[in-house]
């Protein structure tokens, strides 16, 4: 008696045939297909968002550098016109200061032609020595 394993055997060749061999299997790589896909389709969005992020950005830079120059065409018209209202301050100022002299000026011309009238009556009216003296006086201390 011959052991059945050590028999030759003629369905084998069959056998190995007709047993289906296990296919490789590919999710690995249809995993990695899949994240990137999406890692692809992340970073187009996100370049995407830059772009816009830097044009706005350019945009609010050159406007900010407008409002700038604005702000400083501003500034040097205001200083100017600070300048402009210290000068007319001051012209101002000089002329009231002008006025205020040729008033006094006046008012001593005028209490001069007022002592000079009082002692020409003094002496033409009624010829009193004391009253053309204290005319006299008054003359001498207004002019």
């Amino acid at each position: 008696m011959t052991d059945p394993a050590f028999e030759p055997q003629e369905n084998a060749a069959l056998t190995t045939e007709a047993t289906p061999v296990p296919a490789k299997k590919r999710t690995g790589l249809i995993v990695l297909a899949i994240v990137v896909v999406l890692l692809l389709g992340t970073t187009g969005t996100l370049g995407v968002l830059y772009a816009n992020a830097k044009s706005r950005h350019d945009a609010v830079n050159s406007q900010l550098s407008d409002k700038e120059k604005e702000l400083q065409g501003s500034t040097k018209k205001v200083l100017d016109g600070n300048d402009a209202v210290k000068k007319a301050q001051e012209a101002e100022r000089k002329a009231e200061d002008g006025q205020r002299k040729a008033e006094d000026e006046g008012t001593v011309r005028i209490r001069c032609q007022e002592a000079a009238r009082a002692l020409r009556e003094a002496t033409l009216v009624a010829p009193d020595r004391d009253k053309i003296t204290n005319a006299g006086n008054r003359l001498l201390s207004s002019c």
